[in-house]
């Protein structure tokens, strides 16, 4: 009967090891990422001068995942307008050398923050910048790369024994913007267009069931302010408030596919702080209903399809699209027309294809895409009638070349269509299978092809 006593202990501390040693294993950290000196700021051509101060922090943030094989996962989410080709490639590159991780095994999010610094190779001509305001760019971009390696390394290191689970709550302040007016939206009585109000959300709990990480998101462009100031626009007041009501651990918060989705009224500091506490509550709310646990299975895949463009403007079309530009005062398109002029007859650079990144990962039974670019809401509306309204879809990965249309958007115009090639440097359209090409890449990583 003693020996039976003592051994009772001693298997039960060896199955709680045993535990924790086959189940999930996570690690989350932070660095700050905001300019020591004045840069200009991301997202709005019309600025005219670098950032005046700083409103709130911003900042790159890291989830590492291993499951119960040792399969290592790591989440990035980073407080910026977006990222490009080569700066993410650069990201990537630095995290393989540092810690051995492989494309397929991170996830690069931009928040999309317009209020924001500006990063190395990103609209070179849209903003008036002096040759000294550049080297300061691209001084910042190669010092955010290496902090973005850091906080991976940090976050690997933090790992420890853990339980995942998500779910997806439910918030409404976007707007379709391409089918409801701005100016006129105090007078409508229906809102109309695609949209994807959900707000998924994954749970990191520690092995006494303190939750240290709370990944959520939301498809909505982060445009509330347009100020001079650095800030995280909504989705860094919804961080703070989703920290401040769970102590101690690190909020993260990843852009969907929210390219055609403003929030709708906007230009008010007040307004960025609402709906920052709008999207919070819904995250407690999804905590509060109860979400799904999820067993310590990582999997992913990566493509990387072509997608074309159409033919580009010829030199004389090039020189009446700029002298209508120039007649209409809109400056940023006529310097990004002469460039891109300039580009092409130089024959240096491919524009008619353009590599796309798409990630497949699943979290347990949790189905994520990870897409590049400026991804419209259609995309994840079709992504979840094929695949489940519980999917995550993440946009701005990676690599944000231009928006990512739908194909009624060519009938209907307007500037994401061809405007938006432009500022990004590409000069023509995406040809109208742009879309199919996509998700049949989805299709085929779903499928194991």
């Amino acid at each position: 009967m003693k020996k039976l006593m003592i051994l009772l202990p001693i298997l039960s501390c060896l199955m709680a090891f045993g535990q924790e040693t086959t189940g999930w294993k996570v690690g989350v950290a932070r660095v700050k990422i905001t300019p020591t000196k004045p840069m200009w700021l991301a997202g709005y051509g019309g600025r005219d001068h670098v950032m005046e101060g700083v409103r709130q922090d911003v900042w790159a943030k890291a989830l590492a995942l291993e499951d119960r094989t040792g399969q290592v996962g790591v989440i990035v989410t980073l407080d910026l307008c977006n990222t490009t080709k080569e700066l993410g490639d650069a990201m990537l590159e630095l995290i393989a050398k540092r810690h051995g991780l492989k494309r397929e095994q991170v996830i690069l999010n931009s928040s999309h923050t317009h209020s924001g610094p500006l990063i190395g190779f990103i609209k070179r001509h849209v903003y008036p910048l002096s040759d000294a305001q550049w080297e300061d760019v691209f001084a910042y971009s190669r010092w955010l790369t290496d902090r973005v390696a850091d906080v991976v390394g940090a976050a690997l290191a933090d790992r420890r024994p853990a339980a995942i689970s998500t779910g997806n709550g439910t918030c409404r302040f976007a707007v379709n913007r391409r089918q409801n007016m701005e100016g006129k939206l105090t007078s409508l009585t229906e809102l109309t267009g695609s949209r994807d109000y959900a707000v998924p959300v994954l749970k990191v709990e520690d092995s006494s069931g303190k939750t240290f990480a709370i990944l959520f998101g939301y498809a909505c462009h982060n445009t509330v302010l347009d100020t001079y100031l650095v800030c995280g626009d909504y989705a860094g007041y919804a961080q703070e408030e989703v920290e401040r009501l769970h102590p101690g651990a690190v909020a993260m918060f990843f852009q969907g596919a929210g390219a055609d989705q403003n929030p709708l009224p906007r230009r008010k500091v007040s307004l960025a702080m609402q709906y920052g506490r709008e999207l919070a509550a819904a995250v407690e709310q999804t905590l509060a209903d109860g979400l799904t646990r999820r067993e310590p299975e990582l999997s992913f895949a990566y493509a990387q399809p072509m997608l074309a463009l159409e033919e580009p403007m010829s030199p004389e079309e090039f020189a009446r699209f700029i002298e209508e530009a120039e007649a209409k005062g809109v400056q940023w398109r006529v310097r990004c027309s002469r460039a891109l002029a300039k580009e092409i007859a130089s024959g240096e650079k491919n524009f008619r294809e353009y590599p796309y990144p798409v990630r497949y990962w699943r979290i347990g039974d949790q189905k994520l895409f990870a897409l590049g670019g400026e991804v419209v809401s259609g995309y994840a509306v079709e992504i979840k009638k094929r695949y489940g309204l519980d999917t995550f879809v993440m946009g701005y990965c990676d690599d944000v070349m231009s928006y990512m249309p739908t194909p009624e958007m060519w009938d209907q115009g307007g500037y994401e269509i061809r405007d938006a090639n432009l500022c990004f440097g590409l000069p023509a359209p995406w040809k109208r299978d742009v879309t199919q090409r996509i998700l049949d890449a989805v299709d085929r990583l779903v499928q194991g092809r």
